[in-house]
């Protein structure tokens, strides 16, 4: 596993790790987003920019994309999502049926963290944050029973349950940050914000390991 120079996260079941701080992640100006989990789960970037936000951020939003062909996931539970961001943030897949199902969205406007499959159901937790501009270290973890646990800056929150995404999902064509993609065409209000770190794991990371990440990288944003 190529996590060089990076600090002591949990690797285990650790599936795409990107960095934009880390010039063997990034480097500015390049197209393409390395993976560092040894995966090659590499995302291609469109319009992207890069500052030297929080040691350095890539943008996503309006014509931006920041998208990798297919899948990252195994399953569509037992499975990990952590985020280093400022402004709004969303990681979604959209199928080759034209449904698409939300794997986090952080609506930092509203105080929101939600999920949702193709239906539109899904869990949500009502925070009440609402500094849009703050960053944050979010984590949302799906455990096998399907039952969904949020991390917020160093809380954890109960998320109910999350919708079952089997009826007409079919397969998943792409995935993406910040934007949504069907058949070739945006077609979700994008996400507006600044990333520095994604990690996705194919395990429902324990408590305790989620806190020895947040540990691990909450330096880089100043938490």
């Amino acid at each position: 596993m190529a996590l060089h120079h990076f600090p002591r996260i949990t690797t285990d079941g650790l599936v795409l790790c990107l960095d934009a701080g880390n010039p063997l992640s990034y480097t500015s100006g390049d197209s393409v987003w390395k993976d560092l989990s040894g995966n090659g789960n590499d995302f291609t970037l469109v319009s992207s920019v890069f500052d030297n936000t929080n040691g350095g951020s890539l943008s996503y939003g309006n014509n931006i994309r920041i998208y990798k062909t297919g899948t990252i996931f195994s399953g569509d539970n037992n499975l990990t999502i952590m985020a280093f961001f400022s402004g709004n943030f969303s990681i979604m897949e959209s199928g080759d049926t034209g449904i698409t199902r939300n794997f986090m969205r952080v609506l930092s406007n509203t105080g929101y963290l939600d999920q949702y499959g193709p239906s539109g159901a899904g869990s949500r937790t009502d925070l009440s944050f609402t500094s849009n501009a703050g960053n944050k270290i979010v984590a949302h973890k799906i455990n096998t029973n399907r039952t969904a646990i949020w991390f917020y800056n160093g809380s954890f929150s109960d998320g109910g349950t999350d919708e079952t995404y089997d009826t007409g999902w079919g397969n998943p064509e792409i995935t993406e940050i910040g934007n949504r993609t069907v058949n070739g065409n945006s077609n979700w209000t994008p996400s507006n914000g600044k990333i520095r770190t994604l990690l996705c794991y194919n395990t429902a990371l324990t408590n305790d390991q989620i806190l020895q990440n947040y540990n691990a990288l909450k330096g880089m944003y100043g938490l």
